[in-house]
């Protein structure tokens, strides 16, 4: 499955989901692949392509979560 590191992330980018993402941080590609499940994984490339201004793909990626609360809380 795809994940962040598959749309050329920068640091900075990673700087700033790391703030998003409060209890966890984002910090090499292997460890962040092998520790989350799909849900944070959509949830991640939601919040990257919200960062780069491009909401039409991020909403693709909201709409793939299936845990209710995480929906509700990227939404709120």
């Amino acid at each position: 499955m795809e994940t962040i590191f598959n749309h050329n992330i920068t640091i900075d980018e990673i700087k700033i989901l790391n703030l998003l993402n409060p209890g966890r941080k984002i910090y090499e590609q292997s460890n962040y692949e092998n520790s989350i499940d799909d849900d944070l994984r959509y949830a991640d490339l939601c919040r990257l392509f919200s960062i780069r201004g491009n909401l039409q793909i991020a909403e693709k990626y909201l709409n793939e979560i299936k845990d209710p609360t995480l929906k509700y809380f990227m939404t709120n």
